[in-house]
């Protein structure tokens, strides 16, 4: 090919991103700001995935600093949420907030990858508290990941609910309940037995926290409350 394009330098660094040479394509895209034009929005999401499936988050980091160079670069849609998932996705959630309460407009991908991140640092610091969350805290995950469809957080978190030596008939009923949100009925009617055969009931005045990923207008926190 006598002259490369903006479109087959995307072209070449999207298949080696789709194929899993990830490296390669992130290799490519560094040799095309040298010696090629200028990427578009496709050329910038296709090496954000290869950063995000390849947990490469200097890479990403490398990539976002690009853009913060080009004031002219539209960052909102696809752009945006590819910087968004791929922090989230390298385990850097606080840099995707940040990215998300900067972009003027947002559509259900972008409220679905920064929920994934709050999940997802929720339970990082559900495991790393001083002492060990019982089960409510457990059920109060298990329930936000129902509520925002992250099934596989949803197992990791079920598993570890059910080996809990602290756990509540409330976060049992609320098991329950998320499996049949999942029209899981097996499931769900095994645990409502196991509550029955173990004779359970709910303790006066117990109560549990709710975790919660809470959007305040155009900007995500996150925040606990008590319900009795």
């Amino acid at each position: 090919m006598p002259e490369r394009d903006v479109f087959s330098w995307t072209t070449i660094i999207g298949g080696y991103a789709i194929l899993g040479c990830h490296e390669e394509a992130i290799k490519l895209f560094q040799e095309m700001l040298r010696v090629g034009p200028e990427p578009n929005e496709a050329t910038i999401v296709n090496v954000l995935s290869a950063c995000s499936s390849n947990g490469a988050l200097a890479s990403g980091e490398w990539v976002y600093t690009y853009l913060s160079s080009r004031p002219d670069f539209p960052l909102d849609g696809p752009v945006g949420n590819a910087q968004i998932n791929m922090f989230v996705k390298c385990g850097d959630v606080d840099k995707a907030i940040h990215v998300y309460n900067k972009l003027e407009s947002k559509d259900i991908i972008t409220w679905s990858t920064i929920t994934t991140g709050l999940l997802e640092k929720a339970e990082a610091f559900i495991r790393a508290m001083p002492v060990e969350a019982d089960g409510s805290v457990w059920g109060a995950l298990l329930n936000a990941c129902k509520i925002h469809g992250n099934e596989i957080m949803f197992e990791r978190v079920r598993k570890r609910l059910v080996g809990s030596r602290s756990v509540s008939v409330g976060t049992l009923a609320l098991l329950s309940n998320a499996y049949a949100g999942c029209e899981r009925w097996e499931d769900a009617n095994r645990v409502r037995d196991e509550m029955r055969l173990g004779g359970l009931k709910k303790m006066a005045g117990s109560s549990w926290v709710e975790v919660s990923p809470v959007i305040n207008g155009d900007e995500v926190e996150l925040t606990s409350a008590s319900l009795g």
